[in-house]
């Protein structure tokens, strides 16, 4: 084993782990979300938030009804 054969050994390995290390911090580390996707998970957020309301509201005014009816 001569010291180029050593060199091209470390510089293989160096590749390899640096390629790796690419792959891991592709998948790992967080990217900054777009201004366009944050709007629109907030919009759709919004609006579920709303729908729920809404069905809670519903809901509510049906109890009402049905508490304020007495027997005759």
């Amino acid at each position: 084993h001569g010291v180029r054969s050593d060199l091209d050994d470390g510089t293989e390995e160096h590749t390899v782990t640096a390629d790796y290390l690419a792959k891991v911090e592709e998948r790992c580390v967080k990217k900054p979300e777009t201004y366009e996707s944050r709007r629109d998970r907030i919009a759709a957020e919004i609006q579920g938030l709303k729908d729920a309301l809404n069905i809670l509201n519903t809901r509510y005014s049906l109890l009402q009804t049905e508490s304020c009816e007495r027997p005759k």
